[in-house]
């Protein structure tokens, strides 16, 4: 693959890649969710990579370790390996809601140290994806295209992220609707 420029896929880790079971903690828990290697395999054809941006305040919370956490996401990494997926790589943020850090989303610190470490990734080409409003809000000053993935999601009165393109019900829907975009205007 030609790395002069990198295609990313940005992805929130729970309710987005695997089932969310409420601070997932041992490796056994992993399940993904449906359509989800069949999306990534889709993105993967398309020349994209994978980095996800997780926040994990058990890690704060003390409800696990952050070895805890690296087995989940061994685990994560694993099962996807077995459907010939690999991740480029995946950064956490351990903190809560209180502790007011920088990277915990809807804050950018995540994004930013993944660019930070790969500065050969073309913005205008990838995409951040999740299963909530602060999964998107990363991407918003960047312009990084961003996809909800949430059934009967409703506009509130809620702020909604400037980088807000569409909403689908699940991976493989937001990974046809990148394919589409992809195939009408690049």
């Amino acid at each position: 693959m030609n790395h002069l420029y990198r295609k990313i896929i940005f992805l929130d880790r729970d309710d987005t890649l695997n089932k969310d079971y409420g601070y997932i903690s041992h490796p056994e828990q992993v399940e993904l969710l449906p359509f989800v290697v069949e999306a990534l395999s889709l993105l993967k054809k398309l020349g994209f990579e994978f980095i996800v941006l997780t926040n994990q305040s058990g890690i704060g919370r003390k409800y696990f370790t952050e070895e805890d956490l690296e087995k989940v996401n061994n685990r994560l990494k694993d099962i996807l390996k077995k459907h010939s997926i690999s991740m480029l790589d995946l950064f956490y943020c351990p903190h809560t809601d209180e502790d007011s850090c920088d990277c915990r989303k809807p804050k950018s610190g995540l994004l930013l140290q993944a660019l930070e470490k790969y500065k050969n990734i073309d913005l205008s080409k990838s995409w951040i994806i999740g299963d909530k409003l602060r999964d998107i809000f990363p991407g918003e000053e960047l312009h990084i295209k961003g996809i909800l993935l949430q059934k009967n999601f409703e506009l509130k009165q809620t702020t909604i992220p400037k980088n807000l393109v569409h909403i689908s019900e699940n991976l493989l829907q937001a990974a046809l609707y990148i394919k589409n975009y992809e195939e009408n205007f690049f």
